[in-house]
């Protein structure tokens, strides 16, 4: 079995028993209570090695795939865990910067209320996982070295 499997084979098991780890609902957990801090290591492991993206796309699949077997519904599931802005801007492919224009263009809603004047956190999940997943596949980047740029539809 190649390590890509073998990848894949323990987050769908962390997929699993996640509803084990559960304090509260899936739409009010951080995704890294359930999956760790995944995605911030897969960006500094990609750092060394930007010709060979070994965690972060093995990763991106998977989260396309839990975010189609997951469709919303009333009952919240997995794919509605809550990704804080830093993840956000790994799993899109970008900047901090341009994932935080992304969200005050709109094109990311927050999921949880912030208080008048009150900042976005980094450490505190913001998104839901679902979104950032369906912007990913559904907007057209423009590859641009290390990071992607994010262009309005117009």
């Amino acid at each position: 079995m190649h390590w890509p499997e073998v990848f894949a084979e323990e987050l769908e098991e962390q997929a699993a028993l996640s509803g084990d780890k559960l304090i509260c609902d899936y739409n009010k957990t951080s995704f890294h209570d359930i999956f760790g801090h995944i995605v911030s290591i897969s960006r500094l492991l990609l750092k060394p090695y930007p010709e060979s993206d070994f965690v972060l796309a093995p990763l991106e699949n998977f989260l396309a795939r839990l975010v189609d077997q997951n469709p919303q519904t009333r009952v919240t599931n997995v794919a509605d865990l809550l990704i804080s802005m830093p993840e956000a801007a790994i799993l899109l492919g970008t900047s901090y910067e341009q994932a935080y224009r992304l969200y005050e263009e709109g094109y990311l809603k927050c999921a949880v209320r912030l208080k008048s004047h009150e900042k976005l956190v980094n450490g505190i999940g913001v998104f839901y996982l679902r979104e950032i997943i369906e912007l990913r596949q559904s907007r057209m980047p423009i590859e641009t070295g290390a990071y992607n740029n994010y262009l309005p539809a117009w």
